[in-house]
């Protein structure tokens, strides 16, 4: 298994073009001066950085922990296009008071033809259940009988609370999950991390989970997927 990471060098040198001597167009000035004015708007969006007056932390960091790191992967079936469903991605809250989720963001290797996360409420008499991964719509596999996973979805994430802190034990009322739902054509999908936009005590934060999923297609890596 690997895991594809992008980074990007934050340092920024504004003296490098205040250097350059000599006359020079009116055109180049000006888009030497719009560079210099560029470099100083833009932010380092690293862990603990901050992008604008949003926060960000990695994984383990910050008010809202979610669970889950490494990667998964499900296999193709043979009718396509499809939708695999990625779940185990508990939520809860570190610190402060509750949380409230605004979006979920996902960075692509290969893009899904489309993308949607569900909040899932996963209940059973010991509190939760995870839903785990699987081929297929997660609202044909969540429900009260037998072979379903116990729970209901609450629909999209934005504007959902999270008040179960980490440190406490499951909660009666069940567990709160995220779950991503990936429709895909022959070419598979591959989701290398995402990231969780929410709001704490007045603050707004991001947190990044490095959870590789993978719908395995033409495109997708062998190391995750056997050959397509």
């Amino acid at each position: 298994m690997r895991e594809q990471r992008q980074t990007s060098d934050c340092r920024k040198d504004h003296g490098t073009a205040a250097s350059l001597t000599g006359p020079r167009p009116a055109t180049l000035r000006t888009l030497l001066v719009t560079v210099i004015l560029l470099g100083s708007l833009v932010g380092c969006d690293g862990d603990g950085g901050s992008v604008g007056d949003r926060v960000r932390f990695g994984n383990g960091e910050g008010p809202l922990q979610v669970s889950g790191g490494g990667g998964n992967s499900i296999i193709a079936p043979k009718r396509v296009p499809w939708t695999a469903t990625f779940g185990s991605s508990d939520l809860c809250r570190r610190s402060g008071g509750p949380i409230t989720l605004e979006k979920v963001r996902y960075e692509y290797s290969v893009r899904a033809r489309s993308t949607r996360t569900v909040v899932f409420l996963a209940t059973t008499p010991r509190g939760g259940l995870s839903f785990g991964s699987a081929i297929g719509a997660p609202e044909g596999q969540i429900g009260p009988r037998r072979n379903q996973i116990p729970g209901r979805i609450l629909g999209a994430p934005d504007g959902t609370e999270v008040e179960q802190r980490c440190d406490d034990e499951p909660s009666a009322d069940g567990t709160l999950q995220l779950l991503t739902v990936l429709d895909v054509g022959r070419k598979g999908a591959e989701v290398p991390r995402y990231y969780v936009d929410y709001s704490a005590d007045g603050r707004k934060y991001t947190v990044e989970v490095p959870w590789q999923m993978v719908a395995c297609g033409s495109r997708t890596p062998r190391g995750m997927c056997p050959r397509m």
